[in-house]
């Protein structure tokens, strides 16, 4: 079941940020947790949940809501759990939000070639 994150949930995203940063040896900042609750209570984020049965948490995805960027989608090894979180992104902001998009390394391969069969395009940064 994937549904919307609260902001006295967070702390259910650590144990998932920590197999992210040891599946790809991207170092998670001590601070996420924190900037997530503070970006959730200012309104400037979106987090959804991917819940198992168990209410264990299997992915997790952020949308900026002043961005207006999908900045992060991370499920533990199952590609099926990403592309519904990017559906669920699409299906509650897209009314709201009719130019929405990605950045950031923390996009897989599999994602980003969803995301171009969904419409997207890719921008070079010429720099």
């Amino acid at each position: 079941m994937i549904r919307q994150i609260k902001e006295d949930e967070v702390d259910l995203i650590d144990p998932i940020m920590t197999k992210f940063g040891q599946e790809t040896d991207s170092s998670v900042p001590p601070n996420f947790v924190e900037w997530i609750k503070s970006s959730l209570k200012e309104g400037k984020a979106s987090v959804y949940g991917a819940f198992a049965d168990n209410n264990n948490l299997n992915g997790i995805g952020m949308f900026g809501n002043v961005s207006k960027r999908l900045s992060f989608v991370y499920a533990v090894r199952d590609t099926e759990l990403e592309i519904q979180l990017v559906h669920t992104f699409f299906y509650n902001h897209s009314t709201d939000c009719p130019k929405v998009g990605t950045s950031g390394p923390w996009m897989t391969e599999v994602i980003s070639n969803h995301l171009f069969e969904l419409g997207f395009r890719k921008l070079w940064n010429s720099s």
